[in-house]
């Protein structure tokens, strides 16, 4: 009994065993662990005999076969060896999914590889495929902004051959964009542009500089044009040019508008004389050269007698016409070298060069020479229009023979007196009269000094006052007035402001008096602006006081004193301001402006004040001169320098006052010009101040 026990228990082991090993092997474990040495004596089976090493995908069953036939052996293994064999079975099963799993982390390691690749490639081609789109996109924008450009644009090879014009430069040039394609740019040369600006052109961009300049160039049709040009090269990498594009301005107009307004600057537009402003600014530069006793400055004043009956008998265009011929007989028999002007709407000067004083003749034979040729002259008929018309003339000459001390004020002023003086005596002597200015028994410039010191105490004596003139629209509505210094004489009566206001300037006066108008006009301003707070006052403003240091803030002050809106104050001022020191004068008008005050330029048109200066003065308004509206609307000189500057000022925006309105055909030039005031006797007369306000803000009702 007991040995059937021992079998029975031996045959279970080993099924168990065989039962196991299989398992394992279906398991995907690989049975080789059965080949593990078998522990026991001598006697018993050594396992590597029995399984040895496998190393076939399929050894798990061939072990499993093995242990089959060979099961009789594990009838004779003990417990530790059976353990044994079952811990190498667990460990091959364990190396052998080890290493499946290590396979398929591998596999796993390279897909995610693979892909992340796929995806930086993807990426790349996408961001490739953007930029190229955009660039393209960012070409087409390029070139629709060449193509439509105001400026014509032209590319050009490293030898001027033209590879592209853009559609300015067709329409500009006249050519079609097949007859400029292969052409050298010398196609519209004009033969007028220097050859030097060429040779500094090509220097320039040969050596891969910009060059930017000026060219006269020729149309397809004959027709010339001014270009502002600027060429650019394009560099290789070795800094060697290898195309050109050159970016072409029409500025044609424009330099014909800044000649034409040179021309208004220092020309007469009607006669092409000199002006006053040139003539004045050629007498204070004579008088730095005069030397006591050795050197003196003649000056002939010309003036044309009963002018006004002239034009009135004969019409103004026949008026034109004489002064014309006028000027032109005065410069043709002037002294070489005479500065020929026309000062006044009916008064000429002469200024020939610094003359030697010798001896004691005042005047030199050569000087009676040439006086005699112009007084001739000027008493020869005139043929206007196939008719003969004679106009008489006076002629006043003074000397000047007194130094000016460095950095003082100029003397033109008492000069031009002294030869007023003079022919005012030639024309009280009557037509074709020439006389000579004589200090002694000048009665005028004794008049003068008595004026003056009258003038000194009229303030305080209240002797001045202002008038108001308006200033209204094109439709007849107030939109303001200038003040008007007046000054009635106690024994005089009434002086022109044209011969106080002179004798005010020199003598310093023209400060407390020019304060005083001010603050006048401000309270003025106040009233107007509780009716409408639109209206504004006009005030003239002397040169000395604007040199004044203290000049802004006393402006300030008494515009916060009354508490008025500051656009509504605009002050006046001439060309004179400009003549010592222009830059002061700026600075002043620049702190002006930024209190909010406006700034009108007066009389402009006859002097300094011309548009070529309004880009750099802080101006709100020009105020046109008489003397240009009087010829209206039947003189064309006049219509057309008014047509200019009210051009100019409509495209800087300021605001025109025309003065000296006094018919309605002249003030219907300016109809349908919202910009623009008038200012004449066809409104208005100069008014004392409270008549006026009664007048214009409480007007009697109907």
């Amino acid at each position: 009994m007991a040995r059937v026990g021992i079998a029975a228990l031996q045959s279970l082991c080993a099924g168990g065993v065989l039962g196991a090993v299989l398992l394992m092997t279906c398991a995907g474990v690989s049975p080789a662990v059965a080949a593990a040495p078998l522990v026991g004596g001598p006697d018993r089976a050594d396992s590597s005999a029995i399984l040895g090493p496998q190393k076939s995908p399929h050894a798990g069953w061939l072990n499993a076969a093995l242990i089959v036939v060979r099961a009789q052996d594990f009838y004779a293994l003990t417990r530790e060896e059976l353990t044994l064999v079952l811990q190498q079975v667990e460990s091959e099963r364990r190396v052998e999914r080890a290493r499946w799993v290590l396979a398929v982390s591998m596999l796993l390691i390279l897909f995610v590889v693979t892909a992340l690749l796929l995806a930086v490639l993807y990426r790349r081609q996408a961001r490739a495929l953007a930029d190229q789109q955009q660039a393209a996109f960012e070409a087409r924008k390029l070139k629709i902004a060449v193509d439509q450009s105001p400026a014509s644009i032209v590319i050009t090879d490293c030898d001027g051959v033209i590879e592209y014009a853009n559609r300015t430069c067709i329409e500009n040039t006249g050519y079609s964009s097949a007859e400029l394609l292969g052409q050298n740019p010398r196609v519209l040369q004009s033969g007028r542009t220097p050859k030097a600006v060429y040779a500094d052109l090509w220097a320039t961009i040969l050596a891969g500089r910009t060059w930017q300049g000026r060219l006269v160039n020729r149309r397809k049709d004959g027709s010339e044009y001014v270009e502002r040009v600027l060429i650019n090269p394009v560099l290789d990498e070795q800094d060697q040019p290898i195309r050109f594009i050159a970016v072409k301005e029409d500025v044609t107009e424009r330099e014909q508008l800044d000649q034409r307004l040179k021309s208004l600057q220092r020309y007469d537009s009607l006669t092409g004389l000199a002006n006053r402003f040139a003539f004045f600014e050629a007498l204070d530069q004579r008088l730095q050269g005069v030397v006591s006793g050795r050197r003196r400055q003649p000056l002939m004043l010309v003036n044309i007698n009963r002018f006004r009956a002239f034009n009135s008998a004969h019409g103004h265009e026949t008026g034109d016409r004489l002064l014309q011929l006028l000027a032109r007989r005065l410069t043709d028999h002037a002294p070489e070298d005479a500065l020929v002007a026309r000062i006044g709407p009916d008064e000429f000067g002469i200024l020939p060069p610094l003359e030697d004083i010798r001896g004691h003749d005042a005047v030199s034979r050569q000087e009676v020479l040439w006086i005699q040729r112009i007084q001739r002259a000027l008493r020869e008929p005139y043929l206007i229009e196939n008719r003969t018309r004679t106009a008489g003339a006076a002629i006043g000459i003074a000397y000047w023979d007194q130094p000016s001390p460095t950095g003082a004020p100029s003397r033109s002023g008492d000069f031009m007196q002294m030869a007023d003086a003079a022919l005012r005596a030639a024309k009280d002597n009557g037509d074709g009269q020439v006389a000579f200015f004589d200090a002694e028994s000048s009665r005028e410039a004794q008049q003068a000094f008595r004026l003056e010191q009258d003038l000194s105490r009229a303030l305080a004596r209240g002797e001045l006052h202002i008038a108001l003139q308006a200033q209204v629209t094109p439709d007849g509505e107030l939109a303001g007035a200038e003040a008007l210094c007046r000054w009635r004489h106690p024994a005089l009566g009434d002086i022109a402001p044209a011969r106080f206001i002179p004798l005010a300037e020199d003598s310093g006066h023209i400060v407390p008096i020019g304060y005083w108008v001010l603050e006048q006009a401000l309270d003025v301003l106040a009233t107007l602006q509780t009716h409408n707070p639109r209206l504004s006052i006009s005030v003239n403003i002397s040169p000395v006081q604007i040199r004044r240091g203290d000049f802004v803030d006393a402006v300030q002050r008494r515009l916060a004193e009354r508490s008025v809106r500051p656009a509504g104050l605009i002050l006046e001022i001439t060309e004179r301001v400009f003549l010592s020191d222009p830059d002061l004068a700026l600075a002043r008008l620049q702190a002006l402006r930024k209190l909010g005050v406006g700034i009108a330029i007066d009389d402009f048109g006859t002097g300094y004040s011309s548009l070529s200066y309004l880009k750099r003065l802080p101006v709100t308004e020009l105020k046109i001169d008489r003397e240009f509206i009087a010829g209206l609307p039947h003189d064309q000189a006049d219509a057309a320098l008014v047509k200019i500057i009210l051009a100019a000022a409509s495209q800087l925006k300021l605001r025109v006052v025309a003065e000296g309105v006094e018919t309605q055909a002249q003030a219907q030039c300016f109809t349908g010009l919202p910009y623009v005031l008038l200012q004449g006797y066809l409104y208005d007369r100069p008014t004392p101040a409270k008549d006026w306000q009664n007048k214009w803000l409480h007007p009697p009702e109907p």
